[in-house]
């Protein structure tokens, strides 16, 4: 007989580990599209910061872009790795259901 309270936390894990996931692939493709207009256009340059808005240089926009774009990145694999991990763990815990029972 599998731990039920093992099983539903792992199960609640994986769900919070998901709506995480789908957060930054949000944030991500935010970040993909502002680096494309930034590149298609040639005007000025805002950033929002603390509700301010301040005028910034264009490289130090691209800059701040592929920072965050490669964090972003770095997250979702991360992400992605738990959650096939824990995808797995929960299936085993699973088959231990179902050929213990």
């Amino acid at each position: 007989m599998i731990n039920s309270y093992k099983f539903l936390e792992a199960r609640e894990k994986l769900r919070i580990l998901r709506d995480t996931l789908s957060r930054y692939e949000i944030k991500l493709a935010e970040v993909e599209n502002a680096r494309e207009v930034l590149e298609r256009t040639d005007g000025k340059v805002y950033r929002v910061i603390g509700g301010l808005i301040f005028e910034i240089d264009r490289d130090e926009a691209k800059a701040y872009l592929e920072k965050s774009e490669l964090a972003f990145k770095s997250q979702v694999e991360k992400l992605k790795k738990e959650i096939e991990k824990l995808t797995s763990e929960l299936r085993k815990l699973e088959a231990k259901a179902v050929g213990g029972a």
